[in-house]
């Protein structure tokens, strides 16, 4: 230990050894403190910022505690075209060579995700509106926890759907107030995508057209989509991963085709980018064209413990 001296004084004193233990104690606990107890005392204002429907960033802060005690760094982000729930983080990847980086590498697991005018909507317990460019989080307090069931997240038009313990949900983004359209019917849901003036749902093993202002449905075709992992628009028809295949659906009749081989058993979550489907499976991620299922590995880099992931939408 270094001798500590009082250079106030022509004769330099050197402090008790008793008063040395202190101090080195006292250094070593402080030097030991974890990040979460830095975070927590690291902003004064958390208790107001805690259960606000819009998280503001604080002068002076880079971490900020919103509800549930969800810790995320603000600063200034450089947009991927992918988000990817993974593993307790939340990765932005880059559509053409897989490279990545945690917007948020302090988040649970996401149940859904989506996006629409440059900003991301996810589930953990709550609904969160996230700013790709600045990390920063807003929690929809007004709609209370108990969203971590949620099955599905989609867009039609303005309004945010949401499926969650077997309800569908339309959501104003702006003042985030939910109406329940229908009753209960959605229980176990596996894929909603909007496409025309329609919703479509997988649930039951069927597909279902939805009326995005009533919420009553019809089913197409037949009961043929049990085991569904995904399901996407692209262009005017859907696409759905289901037992290991990739499905291109005719959303009027719901007669479909599978695009190559037995190749997707076991994916994790599914998008749709540039005119492209993105599949989560086998922990890589992989570009698929929707003419012919032809895929490429998109990186080397390992995607197990994907939860759900969405594209980008401007």
């Amino acid at each position: 230990m270094k001798t500590i001296q009082n250079f106030g004084n022509a004769n330099a004193k050197v402090l008790s050894a008793g008063y040395q233990l202190f101090l080195f104690l006292l250094i070593l606990f402080t030097s030991c403190q974890t990040d979460d107890d830095l975070l927590l005392k690291n902003n004064a204002s958390d208790a107001a910022v805690n259960g606000n429907s819009d998280l503001t960033s604080q002068s002076g802060t880079t971490r900020v505690s919103p509800a549930g005690q969800v810790a995320y760094t603000l600063g200034t982000y450089t947009p991927e075209e992918l988000y990817i729930s993974k593993s307790n983080a939340l990765w932005a990847a880059d559509y053409n060579d897989g490279s990545r980086y945690a917007l948020n590498p302090d988040q649970p697991d996401m149940s859904a995700i989506t996006s629409r005018g440059g900003l991301l909507y996810a589930t953990t317990d709550y609904l969160y509106q996230i700013d790709p460019n600045t990390g920063m989080y807003s929690v929809y307090a007004s709609l209370g926890s108990g969203w971590a069931t949620t099955d599905a997240l989609a867009f039609f038009s303005t309004d945010l759907y949401a499926i969650n313990g077997g309800y569908l949900y339309k959501i104003n983004t702006s003042t985030g107030t939910a109406t329940t359209l229908g009753s209960y019917a959605w229980p176990g849901t596996q894929g909603l995508t909007a496409l025309g003036s329609y919703l479509y749902a997988i649930q039951d093993g069927y597909l279902w057209r939805i009326n995005p202002s009533t919420g009553t449905y019809v089913s197409v075709g037949g009961q043929a989509w049990s085991n569904t992992e995904g399901l996407i628009t692209i262009g005017s028809d859907l696409y759905a991963v289901q037992d290991g295949y990739f499905w291109r659906i005719n959303p009027n009749t719901g007669t479909y085709v599978s695009l190559g081989g037995l190749a997707w058993t076991g994916t994790k979550a599914m998008t749709e980018y540039g005119g492209n489907a993105y599949i989560v499976q086998d922990g890589y991620l992989w570009r698929v064209n929707p003419a012919n299922g032809a895929y490429t590995r998109i990186g080397s880099t390992s995607w197990t413990g994907t939860t759900c992931m969405t594209a980008l939408v401007n």
